[in-house]
């Protein structure tokens, strides 16, 4: 397999970088941090404003429509990990394992 990145993934690599090299430098998270709010607005609009809020959405959505597909064509919804996340449960819970803390 090749790992190289394509021109347009590098395209996107540098385009994050200095928007995040740009705008999330040390001072700037430590003022947004001691905020009320501690999101940095101005940061999330400038990764909409350059694209890499829809680029996101859109490696969501297909990784969602892959994953829909897989569950079609193979009548498995353990999904491409072996497990149905969509459970809302771990195996503990399931299997109503409960866990006891050591005595010392």
């Amino acid at each position: 397999m090749d790992f190289t990145f394509t021109e347009d993934q590098e395209a996107v690599r540098d385009l994050a970088g200095r928007v995040f090299g740009d705008r999330a430098t040390a001072d700037r998270v430590k003022e947004v941090e001691r905020g009320p709010e501690r999101v940095d607005r101005e940061l999330w609009a400038e990764l909409a404003r350059n694209g890499l809020l829809a680029l996101c959405l859109a490696v969501f959505i297909y990784i969602a429509c892959r994953q829909e597909w897989i569950v079609l064509e193979q009548g498995s919804e353990d999904g491409p990990f072996g497990y149905d996340f969509s459970q809302g449960y771990t195996s503990l819970e399931r299997d109503q394992v409960t866990a006891v803390p050591q005595q010392p």
